[in-house]
């Protein structure tokens, strides 16, 4: 959400440091510089492509995004624990991605609609 309203370098503190901080909050403190750079790729791409706009260019940025959230974690999880329960925790992740993708897109265009000025709080970029 972070890398859609405020665009991708504000996305990589919010989505990716966040994350990796919420990990190691979360009791997870091995899970810190993975999720870090997985969450900070993710929120690069997804800024990158959907920040300033609309919706289907903000869905595609999800996708892509979330695609490398997937993949990402997946190469994790086969490296640190096997290709056998990395293939168990492919769908739970792509729920989640999914998931992801329709709350971001809900909250995003709920709060630029309350708050038209927050499209402008990060460098906007020229339509293509």
């Amino acid at each position: 959400m972070s890398a859609l309203l405020f665009g991708p370098y504000i996305g990589v503190i919010g989505g990716g440091l966040g994350s990796g901080i919420g990990a190691v909050l979360g009791g997870y403190p091995y899970w810190f510089v993975p999720t870090t750079v997985i969450e900070s790729v993710n929120a690069l791409t997804t800024g990158f492509i959907g920040h300033g706009r609309g919706r289907p260019m903000m869905i595609l940025a999800c996708l892509v995004g979330g695609f490398c959230f997937w993949m990402g974690y997946f190469l994790v999880e086969i490296a640190w624990f096997g290709l056998g329960p990395a293939l168990i925790e492919l769908p739970l992740n792509v729920v989640q991605w999914m998931v992801c993708l329709v709350v971001a897109i809900a909250v995003v265009t709920v709060v630029q609609r309350a708050y038209p000025p927050v499209k402008y709080w990060a460098v906007k970029r020229k339509e293509s």
